[in-house]
């Protein structure tokens, strides 16, 4: 199953461990009151650029919807749960991206507005005891590049996806210009 290969290698690249993953799940109550400032600063950020905004074209409602996912999004991203179901559910995510066309350029600075927020939750918090803040600030930075990391991974599966139907393309068209020759001969 090339899922779990996948999961595993991005765990052992990034780092990501179950001391990570427990560390995230204990920090979910300390980060969650700032998700409504974090959503409502990311799309913020969405509707300021034009290029990024043009891909909503249900207007208000749509961004309401995209705002609660948002934030179920980023609730599941402290579940401490990190398994093959974790990983099918985040490419799905990616793979909307790609297929509503959203520049791979804004992953990345929408990925930095969240981990600025959950960041500045964290420092800001009295309830986290400061000793392990350390640890849940790299696990926040780890949890933000894995979900990156399959994201990506989404747009690399595209791209090889339009390779491939460009090479089926361009091997039509020979063969068709082969037997046009050969008929005209």
């Amino acid at each position: 199953m090339w899922e779990q290969e996948f999961l595993e290698e991005l765990n052992r690249y990034i780092g990501f461990t179950p001391e990570h993953a427990a560390t995230l799940q204990a920090l979910l109550p300390v980060v969650e009151p700032a998700f409504g400032g974090i959503v409502d600063r990311f799309y913020d950020a969405v509707m300021d650029n034009e290029r990024a905004r043009s891909v909503f074209t249900g207007g208000s409602s749509q961004i309401a919807r995209q705002k609660v996912h948002l934030k179920s999004w980023l609730a599941a991203a402290f579940g401490g749960v990190y398994d093959v179901d974790y990983l099918k559910l985040r490419a799905r995510i990616g793979r909307t991206h790609v297929r509503i066309r959203l520049d791979q350029r804004y992953m990345f600075s929408a990925m930095n507005l969240v981990r600025e927020g959950l960041h500045r939750a964290l420092s800001e918090s009295t309830e986290w005891p400061k000793p392990r803040a350390a640890i849940a600030h790299t696990a926040i930075d780890k949890i933000c590049d894995l979900e990156l990391a399959i994201m990506l991974e989404t747009y690399a599966e595209d791209h090889m996806q339009s390779m491939r139907d460009r090479e089926r393309l361009a091997t039509l068209g020979q063969i068709a210009g082969f037997i046009g020759h050969e008929l005209r001969n």
